[in-house]
């Protein structure tokens, strides 16, 4: 009985190894699609057909699923430690489009290591950043080019923030006075 109650944990681990799910897995949505990520990689979904699969360079701190065409912007806020990317690209077809590097971020590496807050205008098809020098940066989607932003994108952001994303853009546009902020 022990052999054989043996022989099944073994068989059960071993088609264990070769399940994709393991632990710490994260999932991010956006409209229909769907991204799955873990140790051993991702897999992206557009509702429940498996559109791409496979390897990242880094697990991402926080993911942004496009809805308004098929693609993810993933995020490591702390990419300037070490190696690593700020900012990555992932296609519908499982490749990366672009890949920001601490050392392209406008302002240096240590501009990198983001203070609190970024997040995704698809309507301008930008990704903002938030340096923790307070800079404002936008980083275009189709290229992965980091330019300056204006103060207005933070005032922008406030209808479409949630709870403490909210808040911290709130006091963002406070630090930052964009035109248009009222006392």
């Amino acid at each position: 009985m022990r052999l054989l109650a043996l022989l099944l944990l073994l068989a059960t681990l071993a088609a264990a190894k070769e399940m994709w799910i393991a632990f710490g897995e994260r999932e991010w949505t956006g409209g229909t699609r769907r991204l799955v990520v873990n140790k051993a990689g991702f897999r992206f979904f557009d509702g429940e057909m498996l559109i791409a699969e496979g390897q990242l360079p880094q697990l991402p701190f926080d993911v942004h699923v496009l809805a308004s065409e098929p693609g993810a912007v993933l995020f490591e806020k702390y990419a300037a430690i070490g190696e690593g990317d700020t900012l990555v690209f992932l296609g519908a077809d499982g490749n990366l489009r672009w890949r920001l590097t601490p050392d392209q971020v406008p302002g240096g590496a240590g501009d990198a290591v983001l203070r609190r807050l970024w997040w995704v205008d698809e309507a301008r098809g930008k990704a903002v950043l938030v340096a923790r020098s307070g800079a404002l940066l936008d980083v275009d989607l189709k290229t992965g080019k980091a330019t300056s932003a204006a103060k207005e994108v933070v005032l922008a952001a406030l209808p479409r923030m949630r709870g403490w994303a909210f808040q911290e853009v709130l006091e963002i546009a406070v630090e930052t006075q964009p035109e248009g902020l009222r006392d």
